[in-house]
């Protein structure tokens, strides 16, 4: 379970990195 959780978090921090570099790239 514990992996299962480090993934969910690791795929959650990369979403939002993306997003924030897309978001910043566009203004």
């Amino acid at each position: 379970m514990d992996d299962i959780y480090i993934l969910i978090l690791n795929i959650g921090l990369v979403i939002c990195f993306a997003l924030g570099i897309i978001a910043g790239g566009q203004r």
